[in-house]
């Protein structure tokens, strides 16, 4: 997916809104087989009190990786998207254990989150992903020791709180996402941080041939 347009975008929109949360690494090299983590996330001890961005928030509490994708997701794509978390994870522990520190229990490591635009019914059953009330329609969890969750855009209730992931779905999910937005008032930073990311990205479209 590196490259296109909806993945240039997903990783500027997903920057830009953890950026005042932490710490923001695009395109992490994992130093075990020399994949990359789209975005990855480490939270600072201190962070600004932001409700629009609320579900963001939680999703990154704990540090987080997040993989987007334009097309739905399948299963190899889930496994081999899990298999970037687990070096991630691997690396804080030998990292604990270089350092004499203690090693972190599996609800403290950093949680991978999946964002497809749609996601079949035996999908969800093939990788035993469940609903909770915690989190929410539209977001299916792994057994927590996999620390994997899928947010699935098309699934998703229409809320102030979801329209950032919704945004990264496809067709009319992201339209009416990108419309919530456009309607917001002229001075909001919301509405024209993603304006100035669209223009960005149909100047990139109008410039590279290779974009699709």
């Amino acid at each position: 997916m590196t490259g296109t347009p909806h993945n240039t975008f997903a990783k500027d929109l997903l920057g830009t809104l953890l950026q005042p949360l932490g710490k923001v690494e695009i395109d992490l090299e994992a130093i075990t087989d020399r994949s990359t983590l789209e975005v990855h996330f480490i939270p600072a001890e201190t962070a600004p009190d932001d409700q629009t961005l609320k579900l963001v928030r939680k999703c990154a509490a704990q540090g987080a990786a997040f993989e987007a994708f334009q097309s739905p997701i399948d299963d190899l794509e889930y496994c081999c998207t899990m298999r970037r978390i687990f070096n991630v994870h691997a690396e804080v522990a030998d990292k604990a254990l270089l350092t004499n520190q203690r090693r972190p229990k599996t609800n403290e490591l950093p949680r991978l989150w999946i964002i497809t635009p749609t996601w079949s019914e035996q999908n969800i059953k093939d990788t035993n992903s469940q609903c909770s009330e915690e989190w929410g329609q539209g977001i299916y969890l792994s057994a927590d020791i996999f620390r994997t969750g899928v947010i699935v855009a098309d699934r998703l209730p229409k809320t102030s709180d979801t329209v950032w992931f919704r945004m990264l779905g496809q067709g009319r999910i992201q339209q009416e996402a990108i419309d919530e937005i456009a309607a917001l008032s002229q001075g909001n930073p919301d509405r024209q941080t993603v304006l100035e990311m669209f223009m960005s990205i149909k100047h990139n479209s109008e410039t590279r041939p290779d974009f699709d």
